[in-house]
């Protein structure tokens, strides 16, 4: 069993351009098991801050406005954990982790890493 640590930024952005993005930055911490020479899973849990931007355009009737545009923004820090698999090739590590934001944010991520010593 080996200690992990992982962070990231991810950004989504709406469908065709309608005014809604996010933000999230992962900060985690978990174990990495061996199942068989490498080849592993591993599980994570830790905080997610998540930040959500929804613009509004202008509402014109006629040449008068009726709403300005306007941009809401809403940041919150939620609790979460991913679980995954990967197999290690000498310095080259591939694998697949599913991650649980917040209830309304969740992925399937591949990654590939490599060690820098």
């Amino acid at each position: 069993v080996t200690a992990t640590a992982s962070s990231g930024f991810l950004y989504f952005m709406g469908k065709n351009n309608n005014g809604y993005s996010a933000t999230i930055i992962p900060i985690l911490a978990g174990a990495k098991y061996n199942v068989i020479p490498n080849v592993y899973v591993v599980a994570q849990t830790g905080l997610n801050i998540i930040s959500q931007t929804i613009k509004f355009p202008e509402v014109k009737v006629g040449g008068t406005v009726l709403f300005p545009e306007r941009k809401v923004t809403d940041s919150k820090s939620k609790f979460g954990f991913a679980f995954g698999a990967g197999v290690g090739l000498g310095s080259l590590d591939l694998n697949v982790k599913y991650m649980i934001y917040d209830s309304d944010f969740n992925s399937l991520n591949a990654g590939v890493s490599f060690k820098l010593y």
